[in-house]
């Protein structure tokens, strides 16, 4: 199915990217914070949306959870396989999370699809503002200034993944499609990506625990788990190459390296158990990547391989899949008429409580400490504020994070802090609901739980 919303080309925003760790807010967790997620009727897993001409194909991807991570079994047949264990260590500890319902790109970005941001927007990517993208010369890795996206060392076509572009580059490519599409597309945090990339298996790859070169574009010549050794392409190929995955992504293993949002930590030691970015207490400034490349042994293409790089790096082997919020609406049961979004003229005066379903786990802020925190909700509108909140929830879990996050252990001590706290919360929600039904309807927030260990 494919769901077609092209959109008239609005006015472009001019757009800055300086220096190293360019982020498109000020926490770096969202493009254009609070994320809004777009209610798509009728929809499942698998279902192909092109929001405008010049956006890419993105595939919803229902809510779920899964192991992410991988278990020792796993790190060990990678160990056997000629990959050290200091790349393995970072894999754990395999932990559950549940992730929301989100699209992501049905392919990698292309080469064509970035072409068309430069040619409109004038942009100019690292490499070609400084000393161009990093290659294999024959004899060493360097860094050349004749290389960049337009030119990376071997034949690319349009339909090829775009490569030579940093992070920042991404960055750069999303504010500008989101300019002229009105959407918010952003990168997929490192959980979404290791989910989408699984397909619902907890194998090495989607389809096992094996790999070939029928199968992705890696190194051939390497081996992995006892199969057999294959074709070294040495090159990218199209986006649309191999077979897709149980939810429809392609080159979901290789091809290439695959910008997240996520900042790097060395494991998984308090990492958060939503799907959402994890963006404090980071091992300095690098970004997690993701899929492993062409240019790489198949024990790095792995669901659960992690690598890292500066957000300024570029190489002949890295490029970005998109994301974008989107929610699966409950098909019509022929049930009562929807409600109207206005607030009733006489609301009603019995109270109603309404707990979370999911606890908030956060990091506190400069703390090696962890919150967890269960919430209620106060309203004395009737059920239409509950069924806002439900619709909106990933919007609204990324808001309230946002305002947890910015805890510190000094905080805790004040008097007032859980009142304080509480308020912010009741006051982020009702804006983001006052902005997306026209009215917010909550009254007052409660933690029902509220633990710092």
């Amino acid at each position: 199915m494919l769901i077609s919303a092209c959109l008239t080309q609005g006015a472009w925003a001019q757009f800055n990217v300086s220096g190293p760790g360019f982020l498109p807010d000020e926490n770096g967790t969202n493009l254009d914070a609070p994320r809004a997620g777009k209610v798509t009727p009728n929809a499942s897993t698998g279902t192909v949306i092109k929001d405008c001409s010049e956006c890419p194909e993105m595939v919803l991807v229902d809510a779920g959870g899964f192991m992410m991570g991988s278990n020792a079994q796993e790190q060990e047949v990678a160990n056997q396989s000629g990959l050290k264990t200091e790349f393995t260590t970072p894999e754990a500890p395999q932990h559950y999370v549940r992730v929301t319902s989100f699209a992501t790109g049905r392919y990698q970005v292309t080469k064509g699809e970035f072409a068309a941001f430069v040619r409109s927007s004038g942009y100019r990517t690292e490499a070609e503002q400084g000393d161009g993208c990093y290659m294999w010369t024959g004899k060493e890795w360097k860094k050349d200034a004749a290389y960049n996206w337009r030119n990376v060392g071997f034949a690319q076509g349009d339909d090829h993944p775009v490569v030579c572009v940093s992070w920042n580059d991404a960055h750069a490519y999303i504010q500008w499609l989101n300019g002229i599409s009105g959407k918010r597309y952003r990168l997929l945090s490192e959980a979404e990506r290791e989910y989408a990339a699984r397909g619902g298996k907890q194998t090495a790859f989607w389809w096992g625990e094996g790999i070939t070169t029928s199968q992705a574009n890696y190194q051939g010549s390497a081996s992995y788990n006892g199969r057999q050794t294959g074709q070294f392409r040495q090159t990218t190929v199209p986006v649309n190459s191999f077979s897709p995955n149980p939810f429809g992504l392609y080159n979901v293993h290789g091809n290439v390296w695959e910008w997240t949002q996520d900042c790097w930590h060395e494991n998984y030691d308090r990492a958060p158990t939503d799907g959402s970015a994890w963006t404090i207490n980071c091992s300095g400034s690098q970004r997690v990547l993701r899929g492993g490349s062409w240019n790489d042994s198949p024990q790095n293409l792995r669901s659960a391989s992690r690598s890292k790089d500066r957000p300024e790096f570029r190489f002949y082997d890295i490029g970005f899949r998109l994301a974008s919020d989107f929610y699966v609406k409950a098909k019509d049961t022929g049930g009562p008429p929807k409600l109207a979004k206005k607030m009733p003229e006489t609301p009603r005066f019995e109270y109603t409580y309404f707990q979370l379903e999911r606890e908030f786990l956060v990091n506190l802020n400069r703390s090696g400490k962890v919150m967890a925190v269960q919430i209620a909700i106060m309203t004395r509108y009737d059920e239409r504020v509950v069924e806002n909140i439900k619709k909106h929830e990933f919007a609204l879990r990324s808001a309230i994070l946002d305002v947890l996050r910015m805890t510190t252990e000094a905080d805790l001590a004040k008097s007032d802090f859980r009142r304080d706290l509480a308020k912010k919360v009741a006051d982020v929600m009702n804006a983001l609901l006052e902005k997306y039904e026209d009215f917010g309807g909550i009254e007052e927030v409660n933690f029902t739980s509220f633990i710092v260990q």
